[in-house]
């Protein structure tokens, strides 16, 4: 199984095998995998390249360790996709909670490269800098600094 003249970490080979057969189904959610020790004599290793293996999934989420029983299979994460971009307001609002922001400060420089290329305007031109602090019921969650062309909101700063 582990090739020990390869140049891959035996403990990376094992956390690779583990792996793949989680996500071939071998290894199914919750079920227990094998024993550090039916590892370590599967592959011809220590228990503690296996334990190195075994830690590094964990910490990937891929399976957890239950004191005295074994390790199991984790269930699948569910990662919460980006579908589209909503505005602060409205992702806070979706939330039940009330949407506010508190400006800090706002000042006048010349965009930078940067900038001027997000923006589509020449480096240099003026653009409002915005900083702000963004809330949800009233608690700090987000700070922002946005940079808006000049021409567009110089009365912003009055």
């Amino acid at each position: 199984m582990a090739k020990h003249d390869s140049p891959v970490p035996l403990y990376v080979q094992i956390k690779d095998y583990i792996r793949l057969n989680i996500q071939n189904g071998l290894f199914a959610v919750n079920e227990r995998i094998p024993s550090e020790r039916q590892l370590a004599e599967q592959f011809s290793v220590n228990r503690l390249t296996v334990s190195k293996a075994l830690t590094e999934l964990a910490r990937e989420g891929l399976v957890y360790s239950q004191v005295g029983k074994g390790t199991y299979v984790s269930p699948a994460k569910i990662d919460q996709m980006l579908q589209s971009l909503t505005s602060f307001t409205e992702d806070i609002s979706s939330r039940g909670k009330k949407p506010s922001s508190r400006v800090l400060y706002a000042h006048v420089e010349a965009a930078n490269a940067e900038v001027a290329k997000a923006l589509s305007i020449l480096p240099g031109a003026e653009v409002v800098v915005l900083h702000r602090v963004r809330m949800a019921d009233n608690l700090p969650v987000a700070f922002e600094r946005s940079h808006i062309i000049y021409a567009l909101c110089h009365g912003m700063l009055e």
